[in-house]
């Protein structure tokens, strides 16, 4: 059954597929293995495109979404925002979530994890397309409610939802990756609002002051160290890293800190590229101090 997909469906993000030729291809064959075909696809791919090709093409697609694979995604992405909105706004941001508004009913929360254990990258991209804009609006209170879009709570708390363990902030971490890429992209080489402003580290701060606010930048970094290990590509590792340190540590002292982080790495290959990009982005130990016209030391560290 691989086999026949793989010869219909070439998943690497970098092609582009021909809608056209995949559904001459669909007709040709019986529609329970069309079916198994489309659980391959990317779900953006089945959300979207696919559905304009033709009526059988649309059935397909729409089987898939509410019966198959993707159903636990489109769940998330057309139904989780209303389970990770408060009643009202939280009134001290940097306090723990309230408690009564913590957990969704739990068949919504098994849906939640259905869904991150299958494609966490995947579920990371759908809660960050969240229509949040209209939040509170014609409230009082809308104020508040826009603060926390701009922080990321929604997205924060739904990660509480589906990250319980006790090593949550690295496992998140590790899911960040292709996420990542996307808004590296959407930007002036990581500086900017980029796709989503929020992200990743107003989001990141969101949650971490909610499940243990008393925790500091300097005691997260480790655990976003052990995170980072599972990336693949060590020089988007390093930027990620690079941004997370501005304004919160001085240069020397991040080449300390992450090299602490990769010396533990057990892909060493991996561990020297990724200091090696990392001491390129930051500036050079003699310029430590004073350094107010770099843009290491006078970025927004939230982007």
């Amino acid at each position: 059954m691989r086999h026949i997909c793989d010869a219909i469906v070439d998943r690497a993000p970098a092609k582009i597929v021909n809608i056209d030729a995949m559904a001459s291809s669909f007709d040709a064959l019986p529609p329970e293995i069309v079916q198994k075909c489309v659980e391959f696809l990317d779900f953006d791919l089945v959300s979207g495109d696919l559905k304009a090709v033709s009526k059988a093409t649309r059935g397909v697609a729409r089987r898939a979404l509410t019966r198959g694979r993707w159903k636990p995604f489109r769940y998330v992405a057309e139904q989780g925002l209303a389970f990770c909105t408060p009643a009202r706004p939280v009134e001290d941001l940097r306090h723990t979530f309230d408690p009564s508004d913590i957990d969704p009913p739990p068949p919504a929360a098994a849906t939640f994890r259905e869904a991150w254990a299958l494609d966490p990258a995947l579920v990371v991209r759908a809660i960050c397309d969240w229509n949040t804009d209209r939040i509170g609006r014609g409230s009082g209170s809308w104020h508040r409610f826009r603060i926390m879009r701009a922080r990321g709570y929604y997205q924060a708390r739904f990660l509480s939802i589906v990250e319980p363990s006790a090593d949550w902030l690295s496992r998140v971490i590790s899911t960040l990756e292709g996420p990542y890429l996307i808004q590296f992209e959407s930007t002036n080489n990581g500086f900017g609002p980029g796709k989503w402003p929020f992200f990743p580290f107003c989001m990141l701060s969101a949650l971490v002051e909610a499940r243990d606010p008393k925790i500091s930048p300097w005691e997260m970094a480790p655990l976003i160290g052990i995170g980072l290990e599972a990336w693949t590509d060590p020089i988007l590792a390093a930027r990620f890293t690079h941004r997370y340190f501005c304004f919160h540590l001085r240069a020397e002292s991040t080449r300390i800190m992450a090299g602490t982080w990769s010396d533990r790495w057990e892909d060493r290959a991996k561990a020297s590229v990724f200091m090696a990009e990392l001491n390129r982005l930051i500036p050079p130990a003699d310029s430590d101090s004073d350094s107010d016209d770099h843009p290491y030391y006078n970025s927004d560290p939230d982007y």
